[in-house]
């Protein structure tokens, strides 16, 4: 009877076993496919799988900063690490001290990601195969290389050829170096930033820097910025280049027509003169019909410049004169300006601004403050992010009346109804002051007001007040 029992009883022990083994293989099973698509996924394990070199190692394959949330034990894996660091080098922080100071991980990290350079201990900052493996990945990690390596002309200049503003992390002396400053310069003009006065001052390396990008112009000195030939070839690069120019170059005929021939906006830069210039104001917006902005009063008078600007951009339209915008023809051409990108974006514009309106309406601090009302209070949400949400809200309602204006504009059709019905959609859903909490918060926090406050209240209200009447326009 005792040997039957026994046997008994171990049968039901290795049933239990193999229930738990199973179980346990299950979870594991699941965890493998879990982190083998999303390595985050290693958060939610157990210790035990955290502590399993196989999920682990599944884990930092499919995003090497899973490294996280392994065990201490298997972040001084040396095969995890490496698999780790050689998907994402920046997983380099999560290693061991041990591991962090192993030559063959930390060039695979840097290798990876030059940042990485970061995480690594100062002895192996002072070795130049490493530094130049980051410096080479990414330039600005020089910042991150010890004091000597950054003074060390072969590794700066791999930095900056990678990255010119690399040349930031530079001492003074290598930022007064002629072939590093130039090189830098060349692969990203505003590097010119960082090089020393002396050169700054030299005519070739401003030359060579705003060739390579206009906007370098900015960081030459006055005398370089009244250089006609240097501020011609900033603004041929970069039209707005003109901006930095000198007050006698923003006067400069050739060099400002240069500068609106490839984007009429550079209008906006040129002097008065320029701006009441005829034939140049012509050029402008004839280029980009919206530069009318920028014209003299005298110019927005002028129905041939007007027409123009209305021709390449209705939106223009809302810069000419008065008696202008009640001439017929001036507003047909510009209702017709169907070829306006700014017209063919509103398909796309429409449904982006509808789920940022939601996005913003629905919001926690939104909903709170619609329940703290119904209910009578005002001291249960964040009055400060409501005020946030309220002001982007005003900047919504601004671009939901402009898109209606230029609605308005399209010629009459089935487009047109279709993209008035979506447009008026948007304004019942900003006027609704039952769905809409900025209306009732903006009153409730005007006796608590600050004069900031104030101030962005009444814009608030103003705008709130616009889109209201706008939306009952005849």
């Amino acid at each position: 009877m005792l040997p039957a029992l026994s046997r008994l009883s171990l049968t039901t022990d290795a049933r239990a076993d193999s229930g738990v083994s199973e179980s346990l293989q299950a979870e594991r099973d699941a965890m493998l496919a879990a982190v083998a698509k999303h390595g985050y996924a290693l958060y939610h394990a157990s210790y035990n799988l955290k502590n399993d070199s196989m999920v682990v190692l599944a884990a930092v394959a499919q995003n090497g900063t899973a490294l996280q949330f392994a065990s201490a034990n298997l972040k001084n894996d040396r095969e995890v690490v490496m698999a780790a660091v050689t998907q994402d080098g920046l997983a380099l922080q999560y290693a061991s001290s041990n591991l962090k100071n192993d030559r063959d991980i930390v060039l695979a990290a840097v290798r990876q990601n030059g940042y990485a350079l970061q995480f690594v201990p100062a002895n192996l900052r002072n070795d130049s195969e490493v530094v130049l493996a980051a410096v080479t990945h990414k330039g600005t990690a020089l910042r991150y290389a010890s004091y000597n390596l950054q003074n060390d002309r072969e590794v700066v200049l791999a930095a900056v050829k990678q990255n010119g503003l690399a040349l930031m992390h530079a001492p003074a002396n290598i930022q007064n170096d002629r072939d590093i400053v130039l090189a830098a310069v060349k692969q990203h003009g505003p590097a010119l930033a960082y090089a020393s006065p002396d050169l700054q001052n030299d005519r070739e390396f401003v030359l060579a820097a705003v060739k390579q990008d206009g906007r370098a112009l900015q960081f030459a000195p006055a005398n370089l910025r009244n250089n006609r030939e240097v501020v011609l070839a900033a603004v041929v690069q970069y039209a707005h280049a003109i901006h930095f120019a000198s007050p006698n170059l923003k006067n400069d005929r050739g060099v400002v027509l240069a500068a609106v021939a490839q984007d009429g906006y550079a209008l906006a830069h040129a002097s008065a003169n320029l701006r009441d210039d005829r034939d140049f104001v012509m050029a402008a917006v004839a280029q980009k019909g919206y530069a009318l902005k920028y014209a003299s009063a005298n110019l927005k008078k002028d129905r041939e410049v007007v027409m123009a600007a209305v021709r390449q951009d209705g939106v223009a339209f809302q810069f000419a004169s008065a008696n202008l915008q009640n001439d017929r023809e001036v507003v047909l051409a510009a209702a017709t300006a169907t070829e306006n990108p700014r017209f063919a974006f509103i398909k796309t514009l429409l449904p982006e601004l509808a789920k940022e309106i939601d996005t913003l309406l629905r919001s926690d601090a939104m909903f709170e403050a619609l329940e703290a009302f119904t209910k009578g209070s005002t001291t249960t949400y964040d009055a400060d992010a409501v005020t946030a949400q309220c002001e982007r809200l005003e900047k919504l309602v601004d671009a939901v009346i402009r898109l209606q204006i230029s609605v308005d504009r399209m010629p009459d059709g089935v487009e047109k109804q279709n993209l008035n019905s979506a447009v008026e959609t948007l304004q019942m859903r900003l006027g609704d002051q039952k769905r809409n909490p900025c209306y009732k918060h903006e009153f409730e926090q005007d006796h608590v007001a600050a004069p900031d406050r104030r101030a962005k209240r009444m814009r608030i209200e103003a705008a709130l007040a616009k889109l209201h009447t706008f939306s009952r326009r005849p």
